[in-house]
């Protein structure tokens, strides 16, 4: 059985249950985007699946 990074879920804990958008808002992280957000957690999602599975 081949692993896949459970990326959607991440994305959607970081929005809906974190409420990043509304930490955002704050101005206490103005580096943060949604679109950086989701790239960073597509980009760990396939290291995990291509390096860390294979260990």
């Amino acid at each position: 059985m081949t692993y896949r990074a459970p990326v959607r879920d991440l994305a959607f804990t970081l929005e809906a249950v974190a409420g990043m958008a509304d930490v955002a808002a704050t101005g206490a992280f103005p580096d943060y985007d949604a679109d950086v957000a989701a790239a960073v957690i597509e980009a760990a999602g396939q290291f995990s699946e291509e390096v860390l599975a294979t260990l």
